[in-house]
């Protein structure tokens, strides 16, 4: 009678506590969303949640699905001629999303797995479809990337208290509540701050070094400089040499992009960037529990173990005829050829075996639109965020293994895909066709809101 009696009150404070976060959704700002289903994403993690429909209704999932339908609303795309409904997401980047997600529902159809292809199809359509749907997203991405460097930093704190007491002050006894035991089998203790587990929190981390370091490039703000460091520290406690392979390679690329960008102010602040990063480098690599993480046995099983994944991967959808064994079930196709037993430590191989060439070739089609779009457009905060997410999930099983990957892919979709930067009034002077001494007597002064990301006129100077 009493277990009956508590049943039925949990049930009760969940019901109402839905309703409330309902309500609350509702009432917010409606470009605020992303960025709290972004907490979501981290404080809620899926190791959470157990059971089927509970994975299917996570939290950070949900909240993604509000934001869009409150969008879809809002902008009235419906009642909008084709012509006037602009997207923020790139013509080349939508076209392979919508091949990349057609291909996949019609895969699912023939899948190996029919229940896992329908969950993995449902995080991955939701949070990449939803961003090429609602418009324009300038709001929704100007509030992740204000938000991203200062929940980076928050949890980069919480990282430094886990990592010096070597547990998780809140999350592991929850895990322990649930069944999930404790998985630090590393002979270093690894910082995973509310992720879950390091190579989810190095991704994140990651992405949110980047952005802080890249956001004072550009914007020369003393304030993103403490929100690196934290964000930083947090990368380096979780031990994830993928990680840390993304970090470079994003902070390389915004290097790169800052000299094809013209007249860029971030030029200025390159040299002490340069500087800073390289003195960070040369500080972490020196670090004790560092150097035991690269140079411990496990590292090195890992390695190796890494090294036949390619060989399995070839084998594995070779049975399927190149076509892909169904969304999601890479770890079912591949385990007749896994004689090492090791998960399909890259994202991008267990799309080659669940999704065939195509649907591979697709996703390499998105992540070579995103980050050439950033590039043309001169965004080095877009750049280099899409940068470190799609090499650091061709470091773990991020997208079979752990779907809710999908949710970060969406918010880094909708934060590296719109500019952010703000029209101007700028005076474009409009000279005379007869020459200088006829145009210095007619020339027309004109003030007009001109987007930055816009070329002048060849006919026009603009000062």
């Amino acid at each position: 009678m009493l277990e009956g009696s508590m049943s039925d009150s949990l049930i009760f404070c969940g019901v109402a506590l839905a309703i409330a976060a309902l309500v609350l959704c509702l009432a917010i700002p409606v470009h605020w969303l992303p960025t709290v289903a972004l907490i979501l994403y981290a404080v809620v993690p899926q190791k959470l949640i157990s059971g089927q429909i509970m994975q299917l209704t996570a939290p950070a999932l949900i909240l993604f699905l509000i934001w869009g339908l409150r969008r879809i609303s809002l902008a009235e795309i419906w009642r909008q001629p084709r012509a006037d409904f602009r997207s923020s997401v790139p013509s080349a980047v939508r076209n392979w999303i919508l091949g990349f997600s057609g291909f996949s529902i019609l895969l699912s159809g023939v899948s190996i797995v029919r229940s896992t292809s329908v969950g993995w199809l449902w995080y991955f359509l939701v949070s990449l479809l939803i961003p090429v749907l609602v418009g324009d997203l300038t709001l929704e991405a100007r509030a992740l990337r204000r938000a991203i460097p200062i929940v980076g930093s928050i949890f980069g704190a919480y990282s430094t208290i886990e990592f010096a007491i070597e547990r998780d002050p809140i999350y592991d006894s929850l895990y322990f509540n649930v069944g999930r035991g404790d998985y630090q089998h590393w002979s270093s203790y690894r910082a995973d701050s509310v992720f879950s587990h390091p190579l989810f929190a190095g991704t994140f981390f990651a992405i949110a070094t980047v952005v802080a370091l890249t956001a004072w490039l550009e914007g020369g703000r003393r304030r993103e400089i403490p929100f690196a460091i934290f964000c930083g520290t947090g990368l380096v406690l979780t031990l994830s040499r993928g990680a840390f392979i993304a970090t470079t390679l994003a902070l390389f690329a915004v290097f790169v992009g800052i000299f094809l960008v013209p007249k860029t102010a971030a030029r200025q602040r390159m040299v002490g960037a340069v500087a800073g990063s390289v003195i960070g480098v040369l500080i972490v690599s020196q670090l004790g529990f560092v150097q035991n993480r690269l140079n411990s046995a496990e590292a090195a099983s890992s390695t190796t173990g890494r090294g036949s994944l390619l060989e399995v991967s070839i084998r594995a959808v070779a049975q399927y005829y190149w076509m892909g064994s169904g969304p999601g079930t890479s770890r079912v196709a591949a385990e007749p050829f896994n004689d090492v037993g090791i998960p399909i430590e890259s994202g991008y191989l267990e799309l080659l075996i669940s999704l065939g060439i195509v649907g591979f070739l697709c996703f390499i089609g998105i992540a070579v639109s995103v980050v050439l779009s950033a590039l043309s457009r001169g965004d080095l905060v877009g750049l280099g965020m899409s940068v470190a997410f799609f090499v650091s999930i061709a470091g773990y099983n991020s997208l079979d293994g752990h779907r809710s990957t999908a949710i970060l892919f969406g918010l880094v979709l909708i934060a590296a895909s719109s500019s952010v930067q703000r029209s101007v009034n700028r005076v474009t002077v409009i000279r005379h066709p007869c020459g200088d001494v006829a145009g210095k007597a007619s020339r027309f002064i004109v003030r007009c809101p001109i987007d930055r990301r816009s070329a002048p006129s060849t006919s026009a100077k603009s000062y």
